[in-house]
């Protein structure tokens, strides 16, 4: 079924004012293809079944079931099947606001929540009762909003974690010289300490400790090039707690002694 243009397709939300155009659900056979084409109004194209190729700005890109691409007026797409009977549904609708921007580009997973709500969309379609042109507008335009507040969570989420990063990082920037350990860095973040340092690294790919020993460590090569401090001073001075460590990490991060290491500078 394909819902046709309607004065009733409207909504609107904190995220901006929606009006559907059309909602489609279409099922292709093996050999489906749709050749390269523009729209004057945003497509939300959601592939429903099978595996497709996407064509973007000239670029091709698979396409799993559950993944779907928001396309801004004006960009040219191209569709195919890779094989079995894909499946899709279509919304195409016109935008006021600015938050859709951050949903246009390549295909993503449909979150969790909106799953349900797409379903039913495709429901109303397939079977369609009184009244169901105006439910499937409704349904269009809740999709809608609620997948740019996904968005907007994500990236709110996404900026607080890159905050939470910073905040460490400039932490043990500043605080290199003492002992810290994950208590320390738990009451920086608001963390707590069996969490901060997966949180650390799963962001950064490193753990507290490994960045917290670099930053030591470029400490120590600037004092080592910059100024005669006998060796041990410069290890207490960088937050080691003995030479012999200070010398151990040092040749395992750069491949010769501190002494060396100064003696190369010389």
């Amino acid at each position: 079924m394909k819902k046709k243009p309607s004065k009733t397709g409207v909504g609107s939300s904190n995220s901006g004012v929606y009006r559907i155009n059309s909602v489609e659900f279409k099922h292709r056979g093996e050999d489906y293809i749709a050749p390269l084409h523009i729209r004057n109004d945003f497509q939300f194209y959601l592939n429903l079944r099978t595996p497709i190729e996407v064509c973007i700005q000239g670029e091709w890109s698979k396409m799993e079931a559950g993944e779907f691409v928001l396309l801004p007026p004006g960009e040219a797409r191209s569709y195919r099947g890779t094989g079995g009977e894909p499946e899709y549904l279509l919304i195409h609708f016109e935008y006021e606001g600015e938050l859709v921007e951050k949903l246009i580009g390549g295909q993503r997973a449909l979150p969790v929540s909106i799953q349900e709500l797409s379903q039913r969309l495709v429901e109303e379609l397939l079977n369609p009762r009184d009244g169901a042109e105006q439910m499937i507008d409704a349904l269009g335009v809740q999709l809608l909003i609620e997948l740019v507040r996904c968005a907007h969570v994500v990236t709110k989420k996404k900026a607080a974690e890159d905050e939470r990063v910073r905040v460490l990082e400039q932490y043990m920037k500043t605080d290199f010289h003492r002992p810290l350990g994950r208590e320390d860095f738990s009451r920086a973040v608001s963390l707590s300490p069996s969490h901060v340092g997966h949180f650390f690294q799963k962001k950064t790919g490193k753990t507290l400790i490994s960045r917290l020993t670099e930053i030591r460590i470029d400490e120590a090569k600037k004092l080592l090039a910059q100024t005669n401090l006998p060796l041990t001073f410069i290890a207490l001075e960088v937050g080691f707690n003995s030479y012999s460590h200070f010398t151990q990490l040092f040749q395992r991060y750069l491949g010769c002694s501190p002494s060396k290491y100064r003696g190369q500078l010389q």
